[in-house]
């Protein structure tokens, strides 16, 4: 004998196996969205967390090269302006004298780039030097002397202080100053529509096969940055470095 299920009875029992469906339904799909909000908030957590390193790294970087292109150029240029000094001493007072006042104004220089360089931590903001031509011939004219000759000549029009440029002229000096035993050494600036290119070409001994050394590698990231060119050729007669940044 069959027991037939009253209509409304078995409706409403349909009605409550739906909502208890739906039910299930909204549960499993909350889980997940709890999952994926979790998931997606620890590798948030995971990339916040690389980019903080990577803009520590970045800022030691930049740091690093302005203690090297700056002070390190510096410390160089006082090393052998006290040599000039000392060997005159005795000689030529008077050179031994200026040698000092020399090895002094880069002393001043050294503290005065450093202070920059404080004042500049956080965001990448480098100071650019108040006319290229007018820095170099500082730079030119307190390393100048003795057994060394320093040319400085530069054509055409500035139309905005490049530090790139300037630092390049730093590290070609001290690499020729420092390394190579040069008694002829020449920057040459040129100026044009396009940009500006710098060149420092030395009579010394080369490279000789040596690894590239940080100052060199900070250019090029320099010189990356600015969209330029860099270009090192050495041999038994002499170095060029030659740098060019468009405008």
């Amino acid at each position: 004998m069959r027991v037939s299920t009253p209509a409304p009875l078995r409706a409403e029992y349909i009605s409550d196996l739906l909502m208890f469906a739906l039910g299930v339904v909204l549960a499993l799909a909350t889980a997940a969205v709890a999952v994926r909000e979790r998931q997606a908030r620890g590798q948030l957590e995971d990339t916040l967390a690389q980019v903080a390193q990577l803009s520590a790294a970045r800022e030691r970087n930049r740091l690093a090269r302005e203690i090297h292109d700056s002070l390190g150029h510096h410390l160089t240029a006082i090393g052998i302006q006290l040599e000039k000094a000392e060997a005159f001493a005795a000689l030529d007072p008077a050179a031994s004298a200026q040698a000092v006042s020399h090895a002094r104004w880069s002393a001043n220089r050294a503290l005065d780039e450093v202070r920059a360089s404080v004042r500049t931590l956080g965001p990448e903001a480098e100071a650019e030097p108040v006319g290229l031509a007018r820095t170099l011939a500082d730079l030119v004219h307190h390393l100048d002397g003795g057994a060394r000759r320093i040319s400085l000549d530069v054509s055409g029009v500035e139309r905005r202080p490049l530090l790139v440029l300037y630092r390049a002229a730093q590290e070609g000096l001290t690499n020729a100053c420092r390394h190579s035993g040069a008694t002829e050494i020449g920057v040459r600036v040129r100026y044009d529509g396009h940009g500006a290119s710098l060149c420092v070409t030395d009579n010394g001994s080369g490279l000789r096969g040596a690894e590239e050394g940080f100052g060199l590698a900070g250019l090029r990231e320099r010189v990356r940055l600015a969209d330029g060119t860099l270009e090192l050729s050495s041999s038994d007669r002499g170095t060029a470095l030659t740098v060019g940044v468009p405008w």
